[in-house]
């Protein structure tokens, strides 16, 4: 086997990139989904308390730039209430929630390396 030009891993840690920007939109697109179904402007005590509970939570998302398992849960319950901490299983690869977390965890630990010129983690 031979091994892999320079080029060809820059090409691979891009798509890493990429597909991270992806994640961390997803995230995002989450919390702003809940807040505009759940939003009732006919109801004017409702609305108002939901209008700051959306800008504390768009505040956080401009703060939002390490979408890793913890992060994206913790963002996810604290503004939604919604705990995927079980939900999130990848089945097509016979992965428990555990297991894609830690997957999750170790993709992102390439990309922050990746993006501050860190030595690259020796994942599979």
């Amino acid at each position: 086997m031979r091994p892999i030009l320079n080029s060809q891993t820059q090409v691979y840690y891009h798509s890493v990139a990429t597909f991270v920007a992806g994640w961390e939109a997803y995230i995002e697109e989450l919390v702003r989904n809940f807040f505009d179904i759940t939003a009732n402007p006919l109801d004017p005590q409702f609305y108002a308390v939901h209008s700051i509970a959306k800008n504390a939570a768009e505040r956080s998302l401009k703060q939002f730039n390490t979408p890793n398992a913890d992060n994206s849960r913790n963002l996810l319950v604290q503004y939604t209430g919604y705990n995927p901490i079980n939900d999130w299983v990848w089945s097509k690869r016979s992965m428990n929630a555990l297991a894609t977390r830690q997957m999750l965890n170790d993709i992102l630990q390439v990309r922050h390396s990746f993006a501050h010129g860190f030595s690259i983690p020796a994942y599979s």
